[in-house]
């Protein structure tokens, strides 16, 4: 019993982590990139299960509760995908008309126990925190 509880606690401890496999990228976003960020909240349903977040076929990182993965790329369309640990969920979400020197923010959102990408509209403006190489500010 013992080890059961050390192997749920080893688990619990670890299993929660984001770690990002690419570059995080500054504050200052090349012209003709685009920002993309994938976060998901702290709630405790699912919060054992991390995601392996990929744009098209290059994984970005492993998106544990509470991360966020930050990550420039052109402007072709992709498709976000996220597989959970255990591979038991694969969520998918292409995504079309992306327009260079923007932001886009999408959360992992657990409704009844499924996950699905949830698009946050109000970040598609310039993000202020991001300046253009070209000086130009995104405020």
């Amino acid at each position: 019993m013992k080890i059961y509880i050390m192997i749920f606690l080893a688990i619990a401890i670890t299993g929660c982590s984001t770690s990002q496999n690419i570059e995080v990228p500054s504050k200052i976003l090349l012209d003709g990139d685009t920002r993309f960020i994938v976060q998901r909240d702290s709630k405790s349903f699912g919060s054992l299960v991390n995601y392996t977040i990929m744009d098209n076929d290059k994984i970005i990182g492993t998106l544990g509760s509470g991360g966020k993965l930050i990550w420039d790329r052109d402007q072709s369309d992709l498709v976000l995908t996220a597989i959970s640990t255990f591979g038991k969920d694969i969520i998918s979400s292409p995504i079309q008309g992306i327009k260079k020197n923007h932001g886009y923010r999408y959360e992992l959102f657990n409704k009844e126990g499924y996950f699905y990408f949830v698009n946050s509209a109000k970040y598609k403006e310039r993000v202020s925190n991001i300046v253009l190489k070209n000086g130009f500010d995104s405020k």
